[in-house]
């Protein structure tokens, strides 16, 4: 019952309702709340050209909770390499993905990310619920939650939000960075949320 109010809340920060986002700040504000480590490699962030005019309907503090939690994620996974966050605008739909160069999980690790209480990191370095939340917030939104990883590739999550209060507008799906392959491929792949 605890796991499902929070589950339910998630996103519900002091009851946030949506407002239009500019993206970058967004990202400007989950980066803001990041703990800082001595001689830690800086986030890079990429965010798709025709996101500039965009103001999707999000609630703004919970979307940059979790994708703070994302970061630190693949910050923990690669401690001295530069987590990718990028975000895009593909078939109205806001991606967030966050990459890491760490050491990636096999598929019996991976099966389990997101169940409550699951964590591979040291006592006192996690909770295992920060998956978890990020999966209600995209489930109570009407998104999903992707996670893409191997061993010794690293890993990949994909926050896909719907974009609310864009009409008219639709962008083609942008094609994946040459040097990375997409996120999704059948192997090592694990889909949380609901099909979008």
């Amino acid at each position: 019952a605890i796991l499902e109010g929070m589950a339910a809340d998630a996103g519900q920060s002091a009851g946030e309702g949506t407002q239009p986002v500019a993206v970058g700040a967004l990202v400007e504000r989950a980066l803001r709340g990041l703990p800082e480590a001595p001689g830690r490699p800086p986030v890079e962030v990429a965010i798709d050209e025709r996101l500039a005019d965009a103001r999707p309907l999000l609630p703004p503090r919970a979307v940059a909770e979790a994708l703070r939690a994302l970061v630190k994620n693949a910050q923990q996974a690669a401690p001295d390499g530069s987590p990718r966050l990028a975000a895009s605008l593909v078939e109205g739909r806001l991606r967030l993905e966050v990459r890491d160069r760490g050491a990636g999980m096999p598929p019996e690790v991976l099966a389990r990310a997101g169940e409550p209480f699951f964590t591979t990191k040291p006592p006192g370095e996690g909770m295992g619920l920060g998956l978890f939340l990020v999966r209600a917030l995209a489930q109570r939104l009407g998104g999903e939650l992707l996670i893409d990883s191997r061993p010794g590739a690293g890993t990949a999550v994909l926050l896909s939000l719907p974009v609310e209060g864009e009409p008219g507008r639709s962008a083609a799906p942008a094609p994946p960075p040459p040097d990375e392959a997409p996120l999704g491929a059948p192997a090592n792949s694990f889909r949380m949320g609901t099909p979008g």
